[in-house]
């Protein structure tokens, strides 16, 4: 009876040491994971550093760990990575009482300015699956299952080479492999159909394979919109007439005053330019003199006749093409961060 008066509190404090001693291992691995890390993300050996310091964190979920791990995936190029992680540094910074945001050293500020940095340079994959896809058709990114919600949406990708795997039901998957650089946006028109279907031209559903993308209605190819570039020849050339018509005009207005002079010599006014007058030699001109003057101005008087109604219609069809292209919906991005005694927003668009 007195042994078994013992059984409750040994146990307990059994319990309670293995639980120690598991809990003090786990935050040496997890301490010797993130030095090792850090070590190798310093001599960028960022391959090896960022998933030791990704497995450390995982260990002991400490915020200085998720911060060294934004700032090593930055430096590996994987910008959409380190920029989810700034992301959910800030949240977990958001989340700390005062002393501990105090012990963060201003790192919120830096993954605000990384974040404000990295999100216009972050590449993304849109993947659209034509209509009368079988059901049960299954897509994966780099190995990663994708949700129907995200088919059609525009999804960040880091920069490089990714992996797309098209399983259709009862047939063996494929692959498409295909390369997006640092703020490139691509849209990926899968082609499911399978490889017996007696397709001759290359499809993005088959290996080896270039990424195809919908045309747009009237079978124009993407990017080769022709309204933009007329539209913006025909503003041009109204700007261009508006500005000869102007010289034209200071030009007959300078023939008209060379021939003031002229015109004195005559009691009533009258055109001096008509054929056979004479100047007298006082007004200092010659018949050949008086001639050349004349004929510049009537010159410059059929430029402006010429180029003054073009303005308005090289202008008007201008702006014609211009209003009528397709034009894309600006997107905006905003993200709030709200913390103790501080208040930010990074924003973000995209036209």
């Amino acid at each position: 009876m007195r042994a078994s008066r013992w059984v409750g509190p040994v146990s307990a404090s059994c319990i309670i040491a293995c639980c120690s001693a598991a809990g003090l291992a786990q935050d040496g691995t997890a301490e010797a994971l993130f030095n090792r890390g850090l070590l190798q993300m310093e001599a960028g050996a960022y391959d090896q550093g960022c998933p030791a310091i990704g497995e450390s964190y995982r260990l002991d979920p400490r915020p200085g760990a998720l911060f060294t791990l934004a700032e090593c995936e930055a430096k590996r190029g994987r910008i959409a990575t380190a920029f989810v992680r700034y992301g959910e540094y800030l949240a977990l910074f958001a989340r700390l009482p005062p002393e501990g945001q105090a012990r963060q050293r201003g790192r919120d500020r830096i993954a605000l300015e990384q974040r404000a940095r990295l999100g216009p340079r972050v590449p993304e994959i849109t993947l659209v699956l034509p209509p009368g896809t079988p059901r049960g058709t299954v897509l994966k990114r780099d190995g990663m299952l994708l949700a129907d919600a995200e088919l059609g949406r525009a999804s960040p990708v880091d920069p490089g080479e990714h992996v797309i795997t098209i399983e259709l039901p009862g047939k063996p998957p494929r692959e498409l492999r295909l390369s997006i650089a640092a703020s490139e946006k691509k849209q990926i028109l899968l082609d499911v159909a399978p490889p017996d279907a007696g397709r001759s031209s290359p499809t993005a559903g088959v290996p080896g394979s270039r990424p195809s993308v919908p045309a747009p209605p009237g079978g124009a190819k993407p990017g080769t919109d022709w309204r933009l570039p007329v539209g913006i020849t025909a503003v041009g050339l109204g700007a261009v007439s508006m500005i000869t018509g102007i010289v034209a005009s200071f030009e007959t207005k300078r023939a008209g005053n060379d021939l003031i002079p002229v015109r004195q010599q005559r009691p009533t006014p009258a055109d001096v330019c008509v054929p056979g007058f004479q100047p007298q030699p006082s007004t200092g001109f010659t018949q050949a003199e008086l001639t050349a003057v004349c004929n510049r101005g009537r010159a410059f008087v059929t430029v402006q006749v010429i180029a003054y109604p073009l303005v308005p219609l090289f202008v008007g069809a201008g702006g014609f093409f211009l209003a009528s292209r397709p034009r894309k919906r600006p997107t905006v991005t905003v993200v709030p961060t709200l913390g103790p005694g501080h208040a930010s927003m990074s924003v973000g668009a995209r036209f």
